[in-house]
C-alpha cells in the first residue's frame, strides 16, 4: 500500500492508484475476512470516498496529501503487509510495504 500512497501523492491523476486499492478490496471475494477484516472496510470506505474526489476534481482534489496520509495510517494497522495478509504469505511488489 506504502507504493500506491506514494505513487497517488505525486500523480496528476491519483485516481489510477487508488483505484487499484479499491479493485482489490471492493468484491467480498476477493477481500480477506477474519480478525482483520472490519480494517479491510474502513481502507475500502476511506478508498472509495477519496476515489470519488479525485473524479470529482479530475485529478487531485484539496486535501490530498492529508487523505493519503490518513488512509496509510489505517492500513498500518494490519500486522505484516497486505500482500501477507490477502495471501496468508510475503510477496514481492503487489500492495507489500517497501521498507
Amino acid at each position: 500500500m506504502s507504493d500506491q500512497v506514494a505513487s497517488a501523492k505525486k500523480s496528476v491523476e491519483p485516481a489510477d492508484q487508488i483505484s487499484t486499492i479499491v479493485g482489490l478490496l471492493e468484491s467480498p471475494d476477493n477481500r480477506p475476512s477474519g480478525p482483520h477484516e472490519a480494517i479491510y472496510l474502513e481502507i475500502l470506505a476511506a478508498a472509495q470516498k477519496l476515489n470519488s474526489q479525485c473524479n470529482a476534481a479530475q485529478g487531485r482534489p484539496e486535501g490530498l496529501e492529508q487523505s493519503l496520509t490518513d488512509l496509510k495510517a489505517i492500513a498500518d494497522k494490519l500486522p505484516g503487509t497486505v500482500a501477507e495478509n490477502v495471501s496468508g504469505e510475503a510477496q514481492d511488489g503487489g500492495m507489500a510495504e517497501q521498507d
